[in-house]
């Protein structure tokens, strides 16, 4: 998955389907990995879902919000990134990306200044930030704030992988693939563009 190794990793999730039919979780990240591989009616399906299964968790919600995002429908992705309202980071990060790009730059703004000037103070924090500044579209804010996490050894490149769609402003940057490299997951497809 974190390697576009695609077909292995639909059987690797319809495998941990199998071992566990009643994880919202799991259902999410098929529902994701159908959108990013163009199937939206059947990621939209499997959202609902995992939704179904389990609506109090934030992976559930982040997913689900990133999906319908993806997916061409930013209403409903705002309505489900409610569900990270108020969340810790990284997840209030993830809300504010969702919120710029769907449309709320403002609202999108305000959290990424507010992310940004607490950044030291808690865990998680400079990936946050950064999440926030690439749902504003502020690509040089969301690299510093990306520069500073590996810094601080936040572990920024496995909570989102770097193959999602929201690094694809970055992935023209030199600045990105320095970064890609310096933590180690040095790739053509990661480190440049889609």
């Amino acid at each position: 998955w974190y390697r576009r190794r695609d077909a292995e990793a639909r059987a690797e999730w319809l495998h941990a389907r199998e071992l566990d039919p009643y994880s919202g979780v799991v259902s999410a990240w098929i529902a994701l990995h159908l959108v990013n591989n163009g199937q939206d009616q059947e990621g939209l399906q499997e959202t609902r879902r995992a939704f179904e299964l389990d609506s109090m968790s934030l992976v559930v919600s982040q997913m689900g919000s990133l999906i319908y995002l993806y997916a061409g429908r930013p209403r409903e992705a705002m309505r489900l990134a409610q569900g990270m309202l108020g969340s810790p980071p990284p997840f209030v990060g993830m809300f504010a990306f969702v919120l710029g790009r769907a449309g709320d730059l403002a609202a999108a703004r305000t959290m990424a200044l507010d992310l940004e000037r607490s950044a030291s103070r808690t865990w998680f924090a400079h990936s946050t930030a950064a999440f926030a500044w690439l749902g504003v579209g502020d690509t040089a804010r969301a690299l510093t704030e990306l520069e500073r996490a590996t810094e601080a050894r936040e572990i920024w490149p496995t909570f989102n992988r770097l193959a999602e769609p929201m690094y694809d402003p970055l992935r023209k940057s030199a600045r990105w693939v320095g970064l890609v490299t310096r933590v180690g997951l040095a790739d053509s497809e990661l480190a440049g563009a889609r």
